[in-house]
């Protein structure tokens, strides 16, 4: 078990699909990026990679667990726009 793994902070990913793959990357830690096949694979190779990231720069947990996500509506006017 991760020496982290009960103070691990719920992270997020941006997923996208692209020419029959899926590429995933982590919102706090952006240098984190995997790509799959599956969803499912995506999840198992995204936590391998953050725990592994994590492990490399032991310091940068902290810094995520300060970490806001918040979101942001547009309005109307604004996406109209767009």
């Amino acid at each position: 078990m991760h020496k982290d793994s009960m103070n691990m902070p719920t992270l997020h990913y941006h997923l996208k699909k692209k020419d029959g793959a899926y590429i995933a990357k982590c919102v706090e830690i952006p240098a984190v990026m995997v790509y799959a096949k599956t969803p499912k694979e995506i999840e198992d190779k995204l936590n391998k990679a953050v725990r592994s990231y994590l492990d490399a720069f032991p310091d940068e947990m902290q810094m995520i667990k300060n970490q806001q996500v918040k979101e942001l509506a547009i309005s109307q006017d604004l996406q109209a726009k767009g």
